[in-house]
């Protein structure tokens, strides 16, 4: 995620021509109850031509398979769908990650490519 931040988010941050930067923005998810932050998720820029945008997220070790991140990308998907924008969202994760892909299922998401 610090990648995505340095490489991506803060660039355009800086870039005064950009308007809207919620595709831009590391949005955190907290507890309230832990009074923590547990997760996070990010929209990795603008939408593309096709009206594409790509979500990354990552939930805290010690809050994962609690539900926090299914309830944010599903507030996240909720958003991006509202959007004249956007009319597809894709995410990438390894393949190895499930509870990442159950994530993803749970919200709606079809694996539609696979890259070795």
């Amino acid at each position: 995620m610090h990648n995505v931040i340095e490489k991506r988010i803060l660039p355009v941050l800086k870039d005064k021509e950009i308007k809207n930067n919620l595709y831009n923005t590391n949005w955190l998810v907290m507890c309230k109850q832990e009074n923590a932050i547990v997760a996070s998720y990010v929209f990795k820029g603008l939408p593309k031509e096709e009206k594409e945008i790509e979500i990354g997220n990552g939930t805290d070790s010690a809050f994962l398979n609690k539900g926090y991140m299914t309830e944010a990308i599903s507030c996240a998907v909720k958003w991006a769908k509202e959007q004249n924008d956007v009319d597809y969202i894709i995410a990438e994760t390894d393949p190895e990650n499930i509870l990442s892909i159950r994530v993803l299922e749970k919200n709606g998401f079809l694996e539609y490519k696979k890259i070795n």
